[in-house]
């Protein structure tokens, strides 16, 4: 599947269930397609430097003490 396309999947995937709330559940149900359509487009290609990034955050906190 191309870049995505799974990440919309899944948000639709999660948010379908709140359809029952009428409007709010289908601007909800956007907003989480869009929300894992920028998690895999963005951040898990980047995964392993958001988490050098992270853990350097540790290193540095604990060096502090």
């Amino acid at each position: 599947m191309k870049t995505g396309t799974i990440g919309l999947l899944a948000g639709f995937a999660i948010a379908i269930v709140l359809l029952r709330f009428g409007f709010w559940g289908m601007l909800l149900t956007a907003l989480l397609a869009i929300a894992g359509y920028m998690t895999e487009r963005w951040l898990w290609p980047a995964r392993k430097e958001l988490m050098a990034w992270l853990r350097s955050g540790k290193r540095q906190l604990q060096k502090d003490r």
